[in-house]
């Protein structure tokens, strides 16, 4: 196993638990207030160890996950 592949992999353990910690305080906050834009930071961070159309398919879900919640 590769040092680079650990990073990555350590990398995808923190965008997921960015967007479920952004997730939570969204659903949690009872004031009318866009969180939406903080999930910028976890596409910022997967950039850096995903491919293309993984990114492509986190940032639909997010999409799709916002409009839901």
């Amino acid at each position: 196993m590769s040092f680079q592949y650990l990073q990555s992999t350590s990398r995808v353990v923190l965008v997921g638990l960015l967007i479920a910690i952004i997730a939570f305080i969204d659903w949690q906050v009872e004031v009318n207030i866009a969180f939406g834009f903080l999930y910028i930071f976890p596409l910022l961070i997967c950039g850096t160890a995903l491919s293309r159309w993984q990114i492509l398919l986190t940032a639909f879900l997010l999409h799709i996950s916002r409009r839901l919640f």
